[in-house]
């Protein structure tokens, strides 16, 4: 091709017909200016198309971690909501001094989980992924960006509040450990179902002990707020869940 466009040059020279090379020249230099554009743009497609699947890729993943988080955020809210009800139970025995015997397991079982907190879950795999390298900006949509930092901003500050709820339960669960133990080993946490027979404690001792009782109300009350900053990060886990699956459907369409 190079080639032909020379000959054409030369015989245009050799034949003196100056202004048809000139004509010819600016032509030439047209034809090259459109394939470097058309270069650019197949360069530019390129690259458009492995940052929409970069992107794509960085929200399916985005997706299942906050899937799983506001998964397991709900198994320990709901587990706390329980222990503040089981309490909540306990301090109507305590306070009436008698404890039914359809109580008895309840009891001991709201006893045993008596102060265990949890704080919300946020995974942060794809999220410290795309901080640290910088492709947090391959999220194109940038109502997206706001609402991810929102959202860890929500779960960082809960955080703090968290770790200052635990310093403030510590003391409270100290003496409530003096006064109620186990005669069994450990059990595995979770689900682990006590009877009443595995406990050991002086009961009419426990109901005249105004600090126990103050002690199992004021856990009972911290879970209860613990429980409700978690539903709160909860709230904008969801929301920000909509978001990514309302953008992996405009992505994908």
């Amino acid at each position: 091709m190079i080639k032909f466009f020379r000959r054409i040059r030369q015989r245009l020279l050799a034949e003196n017909k100056f202004s048809k090379y000139l004509i010819y020249a600016i032509g030439e230099i047209i034809l090259v200016v459109i394939g470097i554009l058309i270069a650019l743009q197949v360069n530019n497609w390129n690259e458009n198309r492995k940052r929409n699947a970069n992107e794509l890729e960085y929200l399916k993943r985005l997706n299942e971690d906050i899937k799983v988080s506001i998964e397991k955020t709900r198994l320990y809210t709901d587990f706390m909501i329980n222990t503040a009800n089981r309490s909540t139970k306990i301090i109507d025995n305590l306070n009436n001094c008698l404890i039914p015997e359809t109580d008895q397991k309840d009891f001991v079982n709201g006893m045993y989980h008596l102060g265990k907190l949890a704080p919300p879950v946020v995974i942060r795999g794809t999220i410290n992924e795309l901080q640290s390298t910088g492709n947090l900006l391959s999220i194109q949509n940038v109502e997206l960006r706001k609402q991810l930092t929102k959202m860890l901003g929500v779960y960082e500050e809960f955080n703090v509040i968290f770790s200052q709820a635990e310093g403030f339960v510590a003391p409270h669960v100290y003496y409530i450990d003096e006064k109620f133990s186990l005669n069994i080993e450990e059990p595995t946490r979770g689900n682990t179902e006590l009877d009443y027979e595995d406990a050991i404690f002086d009961f009419n001792e426990l109901c005249k002990d105004s600090k126990f009782i103050a002690a199992v109300l004021a856990i009972r009350n911290y879970t209860f707020d613990v429980a409700n900053w978690n539903e709160l990060t909860l709230q904008e886990l969801e929301i920000f869940k909509k978001s990514i699956e309302q953008e992996l459907l405009s992505k994908e369409k």
